[in-house]
């Protein structure tokens, strides 16, 4: 009826508007008023079709009618396309290692230490987590590692090598774990995961001790990361359903 060009979502529309019907609303029976007017949206002006205005008893009076912009109106923002970001993932077992976990509850890093396995011959693979930040997408949630992008295998095998440098652990494995898409309402994530499966060279460890075992400790502080059983990943931690699909990798 206003034919009010602007977007009819926002704040400043929304007032604007409800300002123009509090000045014609009659005091007396506003809820019969309001009611008239969502009568007239449904049955009259139809949102989906063609609007009957020979039937509308405010048709003289209409500046949309006045000007036969009719469906035009109300003005809706096009929704902006959702920003596409290529992620790798990394699901990351170790073997050789074994968590000895001090904390009360998961996620506590700092209580985390890490030692390695009293035998070689059942190494109990364990999974490396991330947290999220506390702000953002996601806000404290846990994750695989990842870095934004897309690699090749080989691309994945030298980030993994960039990453445990100065440790005793080498790759056992690199394949390929998939590749899925998850859609919020702004973002789109292209996800390709990669399986990692990780070992301690026994050559490089003497009595069960390693010299690497500090690096090791620094490297899980500064990427933020902690080591967790597979069974304490699937039933302990947070991990959002973008990682649905590679949390069935595992």
């Amino acid at each position: 009826m206003l034919a009010e060009k602007g977007d009819i979502k926002t704040v400043s529309v929304k007032k604007r508007i409800g300002q123009e019907v509090r000045r014609i609303m009659p005091r007396n029976r506003p809820g019969d008023f309001n009611q008239a007017l969502m009568d007239l949206g449904a049955g009259i002006c139809l949102p989906n079709g063609e609007p009957l205005c020979e039937q509308c008893p405010w048709e003289s009076v209409c500046q949309a009618h006045k000007t036969n912009q009719e469906t035009a109106f109300p003005v809706r923002a096009e929704k902006k396309s959702r920003r596409i970001e290529k992620k790798v993932v990394f699901l990351i077992e170790m073997e050789g290692l074994q968590v000895f976990a001090k904390q009360e509850e998961p996620g506590a890093t700092e209580a985390i230490e890490i030692g390695h396995a009293r035998t070689w011959e059942s190494p109990q693979p364990n999974i490396i987590l991330h947290k999220r930040p506390e702000n953002g997408l996601l806000p404290g949630l846990w994750e695989y590692p990842n870095v934004d992008g897309e690699y090749t295998k080989e691309m994945a095998r030298s980030k993994i090598r960039e990453w445990f440098e100065g440790t005793d652990f080498v790759i056992e494995e690199v394949k390929p774990a998939g590749k899925k898409r998850h859609i919020f309402s702004h973002v789109e994530w292209h996800m390709t995961g990669y399986h990692i499966r990780l070992k301690v060279n026994p050559e490089s460890v003497s009595a069960g001790e390693s010299s690497s075992l500090s690096m090791l400790q620094k490297i899980f502080s500064r990427q933020q990361w902690v080591m967790v059983s597979k069974e304490a990943a699937i039933n302990q931690y947070a991990i959002p359903s973008a990682f649905e699909y590679y949390k069935g990798q595992m």
